[in-house]
């Protein structure tokens, strides 16, 4: 939805890649999310399909 105003070189892990990777380590009912601003990463979080 938003481009990026960083220089990506590929290095970077999608954000809701990322979110899934901790949540995945984390415990249940051990995590909270507080979102200020685009909400552009957890909604294509919620989208996402399960884990690779």
């Amino acid at each position: 939805m938003f481009r990026r105003t960083v220089g990506d070189n590929g290095s970077y892990m999608e954000g809701y890649k990322l979110y899934r990777k901790l949540l995945a380590q984390s415990p249940d009912k051990s995590v909270t999310i507080a979102s200020i601003g685009f909400v552009t990463t957890l909604s294509r979080l919620l989208q996402s399909g399960p884990d690779e």
